[in-house]
């Protein structure tokens, strides 16, 4: 996180947490949801609720130049007909065989 100077609270000398995709105070207040109280399943539906609402609006979410020039090379792959795709069993298979 980058920290900039700030007033929080009144208090000029605190320094706010800036998060580096959107720019955002981190200061959540922490019984926004009760996490600590929460089951799996629920957890996994407000991930998968905040989610979804979060791709409503894709074109606000930023991108890393860094990502964004992956993402390019890989569409430019694809429109050459240069990329090479394999089935999800050989990838898992790829994928096992490189962490084991």
């Amino acid at each position: 996180m980058n920290a900039i100077p700030g007033t929080l609270n009144g208090n000029a000398a605190a320094e706010l947490d800036i998060h580096p995709c959107c720019g955002e105070t981190e200061q959540m207040d922490a019984k926004a949801l009760p996490l600590d109280r929460m089951t799996l399943g629920e957890k996994l539906m407000t991930m998968e609720a905040l989610w979804d609402d979060l791709c409503r609006d894709e074109e606000q979410i930023p991108v890393q130049d860094w990502h964004k020039q992956i993402l390019d090379e890989r569409q430019r792959q694809i429109d050459s007909g240069d990329a090479r795709f394999v089935d999800w069993e050989e990838a898992k298979a790829r994928i096992r065989a490189r962490i084991s």
